[in-house]
């Protein structure tokens, strides 16, 4: 083959690579849901925003409960936060839903402050 194919064909495969890591990226984004539509992504990774009505730290686990109008739901997260969150911070979750007792939470994988401590 002459150098001209092997770089065209080249090409193509390195565009074809791109376009399927793009699209593989955007399906793996987690779902941007309202609290009230939880229930219907049990078992999934999802990302919810909301404002902190309740916070509770432990020594290992921190609880927090949000709501964003269309509904409360329980936040648990493992890792330390670097800043604690109170009552009234805007805050956006990433996790997977989870029952726990009857009730479903978002057992978070990371929590990013919107609005806090103002």
């Amino acid at each position: 083959m002459k150098d001209q194919q092997l770089l065209k064909i080249a090409v193509v495969w390195a565009l074809i690579g791109v376009l399927l890591l793009i699209g593989i990226a955007q399906w793996a984004k987690p779902l941007e849901v309202k609290i009230a539509d939880l229930e219907e992504n049990l078992g999934k990774n999802v990302v919810v925003e909301g404002k902190v009505m309740k916070a509770s730290y432990k020594e290992t686990v921190s609880f927090f409960d949000i709501t964003d109008g269309n509904g409360k739901i329980t936040v648990v997260i493992f890792d330390e936060l670097e800043e604690k969150l109170s009552k009234g911070d805007m805050i956006r979750v990433a996790g997977k839903v989870q029952m726990y007792k009857r009730k479903l939470e978002v057992i978070a994988d990371q929590i990013t402050c919107l609005k806090c401590g103002s």
